[in-house]
């Protein structure tokens, strides 16, 4: 009975590692500006983010100092990505923003916008992020926003650009969008794409926890003059990290049968036994994709 639940244990272990989720990140960083104000942050910061993303199974697209074509054909080959695969969407933008009447604009960094009026033909509407996505196929879509920065047009007649961004009015399905600050508000640069960066890779925790993390860490730096902001219409947690995150070198728990059932009934036909030292204590018969993985992998080894 050993040998065929190791069997079955394998090969559920097997098909979980053989299938790889597609997973996708568009980064944008615009700092450079020929006619903005330059930002020194950007670029390095999408570098650390596109590093962390990488070595969590992204592909990352990484687009240094865009124009507005450069932008838009990026975000085409980003969402054609997930056509017919599905999958997990990471879209990050640093760089400067803007919102005019309710809409939001990303600036590229060639542009030349004397006024608002040349938005829409000069900037890349953030409509346009959610639509492609929306779009896409993609499953899960994170969208992070680090833009909130202070109106960069030029000062004069028929400048009516509020602060920060606004509320992004169309939204992807299962999606969550982030914002550097509160939608409304502008933001310090340095503080939250490294703290995301930092936070994203930390095994077994979900994307609430992230920016719960991330949230505090910018709030204390900031000496409580920022909030990054977020609106979530997730449908279940999301782990961006679920690889192996405990040392069991010391776990003693036994696995119970409302696990054993999700293996299969042959598996409850097993006595239960001293050697059914699997799950330590945060994954002990969770439902997350990490602890089903911990349990299979520790169950192979045991035997």
């Amino acid at each position: 009975m050993k040998k065929s639940l190791v069997f079955a244990v394998s090969v559920l272990f097997i098909c979980n590692i053989a299938m790889p989720e597609n997973k996708s990140a568009l980064l944008i960083s615009n700092g450079n500006y020929k006619n903005f104000s330059s930002l020194a942050t950007p670029v390095g910061e999408a570098e650390a983010l596109g590093k962390a993303l990488s070595d969590l199974g992204f592909q990352v697209i990484l687009l240094k100092n865009g124009t507005r074509e450069q932008m838009l054909e990026a975000l085409d080959t980003f969402g054609a990505s997930f056509k017919g695969k599905g999958g997990t969407a990471f879209f990050h933008y640093d760089g400067h923003g803007v919102q005019v009447s309710g809409k939001n604009y990303l600036i590229p960094a060639d542009a030349d916008i004397p006024d608002e009026r040349k938005l829409a033909t000069r900037a890349v509407d953030i409509e346009e992020v959610m639509i492609t996505l929306d779009s896409s196929g993609s499953e899960t879509n994170i969208i992070v926003l680090d833009a909130c920065r202070n109106n960069p047009l030029p000062a004069g007649a028929g400048r009516s650009a509020s602060r920060g961004l606004s509320v992004v009015s169309v939204k992807p399905k299962n999606s969550v969008i982030i914002y550097l600050a509160e939608a409304g508000s502008v933001a310090q640069d340095g503080f939250f794409t490294p703290a995301l960066s930092a936070a994203i890779i930390k095994p077994g925790i979900s994307i609430t926890e992230v920016l719960q993390t991330v949230r505090q860490e910018v709030y204390q730096k900031s000496n409580g003059a920022q909030i990054p902001g977020e609106y979530s219409q997730l449908f279940k947690q999301v782990y961006l990290n679920d690889s192996l995150s405990h040392d069991f070198s010391n776990a003693k728990v036994a696995l119970d049968k409302s696990f054993l059932s999700r293996l299969g009934e042959a598996v409850l036909e097993v006595p239960m036994g001293g050697y059914w030292e699997v799950v330590a204590d945060k994954y002990n018969g969770g439902s997350s994709k990490a602890s089903f993985d911990e349990a299979y992998l520790k169950m192979i080894f045991v035997f």
